[in-house]
């Protein structure tokens, strides 16, 4: 990853914005579990929130405090330490939690690290609902919020940055359709979490590729769902369910996934029963290193492009932007995803932005 520098231009829908940072000493937090120190294409959609400048509280630089559902997932590990080295450059004072996975913690957590004075607060939280109402208090005490890789469902918040999911699935589907012959499509679903607003884009985009592709090369599309299943984003659940399925001896001829963490797992699954020419796999995220090094020699498995370090780049340019008076943000700021496949893996290699496993 590409050092910062104290001076970045923040590309913004106002304009870009030249700015010049001070770094200044760390500060000390007293909560428990809260540590220290630990420039994208992107694309937005429509809607706009906004939001008020904000004097540093601490001299001459800020408090950030990242809240992190869960620290377990590679995907958001990448994402809270690249903010984290971000903010360190910057010489902004960072603290952070790890509710692990505990919905009543994470509450907890955001309202401990509210009361460190902070000036602007990441929130990534995979259920939409549980952290909302705590979020409107945190904006309503002054603090602005921006929402990671994850929606919540608020109106308070100062932007939500994530990879558009649904078009990046929309594009896996269109390839996925490419590699199926026939109209007949007979699906297995490899979900993450129930209600989580990704697993739901990134699973309808796929269908909608596929959908559209089939109906324009072969006039007709018969897709049918054979089988579902969640895994809470785990190896062992996507291994152990899927065994059970094929043991039931039922024909299909697409695995959609909404992570490389199921995805992988499933392919070599096909592996071991013989059934990976026969079988397409389209994972929708998040372009692991290990997928896309399996790509460059497969033609049956593409991965979406979801770049936590992109995420985590554009979290900090867009604190530094509304440091610097930006106000207005769309209401969601998409950092630039797409399908990875044998025909463009090697371009992703060593491009610094895939998911480090």
């Amino acid at each position: 990853m590409k050092k910062m520098t104290k001076r970045i231009m923040a590309a913004m829908l106002a304009g870009i914005i030249a700015l010049s940072l001070t770094a200044c000493s760390s500060g000390k937090s007293s909560t428990a579990e809260i540590k220290e120190n630990g420039g994208e294409k992107k694309e937005a959609s429509a809607d706009t929130a906004s939001g008020s400048t904000v004097e540093p509280k601490n001299g001459d630089t800020y408090s950030i405090g990242f809240a992190s559902y869960s620290l377990v997932y590679d995907s958001w590990t990448q994402l809270e330490a690249t903010v984290a080295k971000n903010c360190k450059d910057l010489g902004w004072n960072y603290y952070s939690t790890d509710a692990n996975g505990d919905v009543t913690q994470m509450v907890a957590d955001i309202e401990d690290m509210a009361a460190q004075d902070l000036d602007l607060m990441f929130v990534n939280c995979a259920d939409p609902e549980a952290v909302s109402a705590t979020v409107d208090h945190v904006v309503e005490q002054g603090i602005p919020v921006i929402a990671l890789d994850n929606k919540i469902n608020t109106q308070s918040l100062l932007t939500t940055i994530l990879v558009d999911n649904r078009k990046n699935g929309e594009l896996c589907g269109q390839w996925a359709a490419s590699k199926i012959k026939g109209k007949e499509i007979n699906a297995v679903i490899i979900s993450g979490v129930k209600g989580e607003h990704i697993c739901q884009d990134r699973r309808q985009g796929v269908i909608k590729g596929i959908t559209e592709a089939k109906l324009i090369s072969d006039g007709a599309c018969d897709f049918n769902i054979v089988y579902q299943m969640y895994t809470d984003w785990f190896e062992d659940q996507t291994v152990s369910q899927l065994e059970d399925f094929l043991a039931r001896n039922i024909d299909f001829n697409l695995i959609i996934t909404e992570a490389d963490v199921m995805g992988l797992p499933a392919y070599q699954l096909l592996v071991d029963n013989g059934l990976e020419d026969k079988v397409v796999v389209c994972s929708t995220a998040d372009a692991e290193v290990r997928a896309v090094e399996l790509i460059q020699d497969c033609d049956t498995y593409c991965t979406g492009l979801n770049s936590f370090v992109r995420q985590g780049n554009l979290a900090t340019e867009t604190a530094e932007a509304y440091f610097n008076g930006e106000t207005k943000f769309l209401s969601e700021t998409f950092v630039e995803g797409g399908c990875i496949t044998k025909d463009n893996a090697a371009e992703y290699i060593s491009s610094g932005v895939l998911l480090e496993s």
